[in-house]
Formats: C-alpha cells, sequence, structure tokens
C-alpha cells in the first residue's frame, strides 16, 4: 500500500491489530479508509484467502470497529458502559467508549451555580456526575486504566472524564477506596511523554487532593515529585503547567509538606518557574491560586514565594492579563495569603511584626494597591475578586 493521508491512517489501524498482511489485498478492492474498511463482510474476509491467523486477526477488527461505530453515536450511558465492559481487552474500545462520554457530560464551564441556605457553592453539575457515577462509568474507567496501562490515549481520556467525577465528594471517596490514587499515579508515571495524559492525570490528582485524606495519600505515594517532573518534562505546554499548578496547590493546602523540605522539593520554584515561562491566563490564574495556597498557615513558605519574586510574579500577571477577572481575583488572593499572618481559609491577623511588615511593603512598592482598586471597579459583581480584593486593600491599609 502506498500510503496517501486516508491509507496512512488505515495502514496504522491494520498493524495497530496486526493485520497489515492484509493492506495489498484492501488497496486492490479500493478500501481506503476505517470508513470502507466496515464496509468489509466475513464473507470477503474468508473469500480473500488471507492465511488463517491473518484472516482471524481481521475478523475481530472489525468486530471492533463496529463497536466503535456503535458507541460513537450511542447517547446512552448505560449502553456505552455495557459495551466497555463486555470488550474489556480491547483498547479501541476503551479509548471510543471514554471519549464518547466525554461527549456526553456536562463540562464546569456549562454548570450553572447557585449557593445553599449556608452559603456553600452548588454546580448542577454534580448530580449528572453521580448519575454517571451510579451508571458504573467510574468502575469501567478505573478497569481500563488498569487494563490498559501501556495506552497512552485511554490513560488520557480515562483521567479526563475522572477528573470531572472527582469533582463531586462522594465520588472521590469512592474513586480513592477502589485504588483510584495508584491508577491515576501509574498513569502518569508510566506516561511521561504524553503531555495529554500528564496534564489530565495533575488535574485528577489535584481534584482527589481536594481532601486532605487523599492528598496525605497522594503525598506519602510519591505524587507531589511525579507532578514536578510532569512539570519539568513538559515546561512549554500550558495545559501541563496550568493542571501542575493546580495539583500543587491543592495538595500544599492540607499542608502535606509540613514535615519536608519545601524548597528542596521544589513546589514553590515549580509554580514560580511555569508563571515566568508560560505566559497564558489559564497558567497564570493556576500559579496565583496555587502560590495563595501555598503560603497559607505557613510563614517559611510567605517569606520564600516574597524573596523568590513571586510577589513580582503576581503583579506581572495582573498587569498582562488586566482583562481576565480570574487572574486579577486569583492575583488578589494570592496577594493577600502572602501578605497575612493567616490563611485567607482562616482568619485574618492583619498587623504583624517583622518579616510580614517588610512583605506588605514590598507589595505596596511594586503598585499592586492601585492595581488592584482599578480591577475593582472594572469587575464590581466579581464576588471572589470583590471580597478578597477589599480585604487585601485592607491588610495594606489602603482601602477607601
Amino acid at each position: 500500500m502506498s500510503p496517501g493521508k486516508g491509507d496512512d491512517a488505515l495502514l496504522l489501524l491494520l498493524r495497530d491489530h496486526e493485520v497489515e498482511d492484509a493492506a495489498p489485498w484492501l488497496q486492490r478492492g479500493g478500501v481506503t479508509s476505517r470508513k470502507h474498511l466496515l464496509d468489509v463482510t466475513e464473507e470477503d474476509v474468508q473469500a480473500a484467502g488471507l492465511p488463517t491467523f491473518v484472516a482471524r486477526r481481521f475478523a475481530k477488527m472489525l468486530e471492533v470497529l463496529r463497536v466503535v461505530q456503535v458507541l460513537e453515536e450511542s447517547t446512552d450511558v448505560p449502553e456505552i458502559v455495557a459495551a466497555m465492559r463486555g470488550h474489556a481487552g480491547r483498547a479501541g474500545v476503551q479509548a471510543a467508549g471514554c471519549r464518547r462520554i466525554r461527549l456526553l457530560m456536562p463540562t464546569p464551564e456549562g454548570c450553572e451555580y447557585s449557593r445553599n441556605t449556608n452559603g456553600e457553592a452548588l454546580s448542577s453539575c454534580q448530580s449528572a456526575y453521580a448519575k454517571l457515577a451510579d451508571d458504573g462509568v467510574d468502575d469501567v474507567l478505573l478497569a481500563a486504566m488498569q487494563m490498559h496501562t501501556s495506552s497512552g490515549e485511554v490513560q488520557r481520556l480515562a483521567c479526563r472524564v475522572l477528573s470531572f467525577l472527582l469533582r463531586v465528594d462522594t465520588i472521590s471517596v469512592d474513586i480513592a477506596a477502589k485504588g483510584g490514587i495508584e491508577v491515576v499515579l501509574k498513569a502518569v508515571e508510566a506516561h511521561g511523554s504524553s503531555s495529554g495524559a500528564q496534564e489530565w492525570g495533575c488535574i485528577a490528582l489535584g481534584n482527589l487532593a481536594t481532601r486532605e485524606d487523599n492528598s496525605l495519600a497522594i503525598a506519602k505515594k510519591g505524587g507531589i515529585q511525579a507532578v514536578l517532573q510532569a512539570m519539568k518534562a513538559h515546561g512549554s505546554s500550558a495545559g501541563v503547567q496550568r493542571s501542575g499548578c493546580f495539583a500543587l496547590g491543592n495538595l500544599c493546602a492540607w499542608d502535606v509538606w509540613s514535615n519536608a523540605d519545601n524548597q528542596a522539593i521544589g513546589g514553590i520554584e515549580a509554580v514560580l518557574k511555569a508563571m515566568r515561562d508560560v505566559s497564558s491566563a489559564g497558567v497564570q490564574e493556576s500559579g496565583c491560586l496555587s502560590l495563595g495556597k501555598l503560603a497559607s498557615n505557613n510563614a517559611d513558605q510567605r517569606e520564600t514565594i516574597a524573596a523568590n519574586g513571586g510577589i513580582e510574579a503576581v503583579v506581572k500577571a495582573m498587569v498582562v492579563h488586566g482583562s481576565n477577572a480570574g487572574v486579577l481575583a486569583s492575583g488578589c488572593v494570592a496577594l493577600l495569603s502572602v501578605s497575612c499572618e493567616e490563611s485567607m481559609w482562616g482568619t485574618f491577623s492583619f498587623s504583624g511584626p517583622g518579616a510580614q511588615a517588610a512583605i506588605r511593603a514590598k507589595i505596596l512598592e511594586v503598585g499592586a494597591a492601585e492595581l488592584v482598586r482599578r480591577a475593582l471597579a472594572a469587575f464590581p459583581r466579581h464576588e471572589v475578586l470583590q471580597s478578597n480584593g477589599k480585604k487585601l486593600l485592607g491588610t495594606l491599609g489602603q482601602f477607601r
């Protein structure tokens, strides 16, 4: 087969199923794409005179392709789950199932948010994600990842779907109990060259780490080092840097590094490097939030952030992305956490001696107060920005 674009994709498919010996026969019959391949019947295969072992493999390939075709058109999640279970050994079916579930499920960007009587944020997606888990989606995802450890595509797609499901606390508990932490970590560690597997694996770890018990388990199993390695290996990838910052921030929120040399681990340095090297708004927002959590309730880490250019990095992000409310809000969060004696997630102490006073002076020196005032004026309805921006100005003695 002398491949053109379509032929090349077909040849790769044949090689994947170890039936490339059928290529000349297909070429003579004018079969040049997967779509054409689906028109081949069992009778055609039997009449082709192919070696017996090739004919058997070819028939199995056609079976898989037809299942994949059904999955690509299905809108019924239980049907997709059943197909994935029925063809558990076929990486192509697992990848197609993951891809289809991802297309059918709502994404956080499409969710509607409200608050309950306690002021807690509620997402319309949570009930949809819970229904997917009830249909067995989490089980087939973990099974696919465990069976197809060498498939970067299966690992990437499954981690992506898991990352959404893990936003629901009860699902996070269940997935961790089923060995999900180990499964996701193995995906990240085994597919270091795949930016997609690294990106979505880090997001899945970050969502798992919103629970303290999960966060501690991830840290003990080498998860922090795995995230740092992903960021190091994919330094120019905005997706990996953003998700790495996100994961590190959530891991640090529970003080899992309290017994380790944080500078030796390189968490703060990794976040600051990401912010210096990748200018995208997503990386800057995630980096600022991560710095905010790193600074929480930890004087040494606040001072390390300030001493290593963290304040300047946050202010630069807010200047460069001055029209992005998310970056501005996360910048206020970071500066507030660095400047206060306590966490933004706890009780603020707006006064403090020594190093904290010096940090606040540095924040004022780089012009953050005026920057925050402009942000507050530009986005009067952004709750996070308004709340943290005003608290920051109060901390700095600049609220008026």
